[in-house]
């Protein structure tokens, strides 16, 4: 049977209006989905994710997880709502936690995503993965400027004070939520579009679509069942 999980995020505007920007809502959402997409595709779960219907009274965005695993819902859920409102590493520190992670996958051990999920089956509680769970995924290039792109739309956009984010079990709240004010929407806001380059070292590369000739030509290869893309720059290659 398909369990449903859900999760909140509240707007807060200024002088209780109950009206929000169309432009600016849709970009958020768009942000706040392409996290909850990436997350979902990490893992390889079934999850459909589900827009409600606006309640009356304030304004709430809130979404369900359908999935016919309910830990995997939890999880996926709860860390799209701590990751949202944890503020992104400095450069330095996110070099190096993506340095680790290189080093653990180089060494042959299992990843760190299948790592939990091994978990999740063996039947261990979401709470106790989800700090490992966190701790990853906000090193993840993709999701720290999808977050930056949604503190950057809300930013420009006075009548939001702050938001929180909460998750749900049968209508009931996990906890209490949290809250990120807009005073500290700039933490979370990318200073530059660039993010430090990620190196793999003795990565193999399976090239579906090799470039023969001379010019501004791409190939294609195959990394980690993933499709990339890129220039034979590399002279060693």
């Amino acid at each position: 049977m398909k369990t449903a999980n859900k999760i909140e995020l509240h707007y807060f505007l200024a002088n209780d209006e109950h009206l929000i920007d169309a432009f600016v809502r849709h970009k958020c959402e768009t942000e706040i989905l392409s996290i909850a997409k990436d997350l979902v595709n990490a893992f390889g779960f079934d999850i459909q994710i589900l827009s409600e219907v606006p309640a009356t009274g304030g304004f709430i965005e809130s979404w369900k997880l359908h999935g016919t695993n309910k830990d995997e819902s939890t999880l996926i859920a709860a860390i799209l709502s701590q990751v949202l409102l944890k503020a992104p590493p400095s450069v330095k520190a996110l070099e190096k936690m993506q340095k680790e992670n290189l080093k653990q996958e180089a060494t042959g051990k299992q990843s760190t995503i299948g790592k939990i999920k091994q978990q999740i089956i063996e039947g261990q509680k979401v709470n106790i993965l989800l700090p490992t769970a966190v701790n990853y995924f906000e090193a993840d290039f993709k999701l720290i400027k999808h977050k930056s792109n949604f503190y950057h739309a809300l930013l420009k956009y006075m009548p939001v004070e702050k938001i929180s984010a909460n998750i749900f079990f049968d209508s009931t709240p996990a906890g209490k939520d949290a809250f990120v004010e807009r005073a500290d929407f700039n933490k979370f806001i990318l200073t530059s579009n660039k993010l430090p380059d990620q190196i793999f070292e003795n990565a193999v590369i399976e090239v579906v679509s090799p470039v023969l000739m001379s010019g501004k030509y791409k190939w294609k290869g195959i990394y980690n069942e993933k499709a990339v893309v890129g220039n034979m720059r590399d002279e060693d290659y």
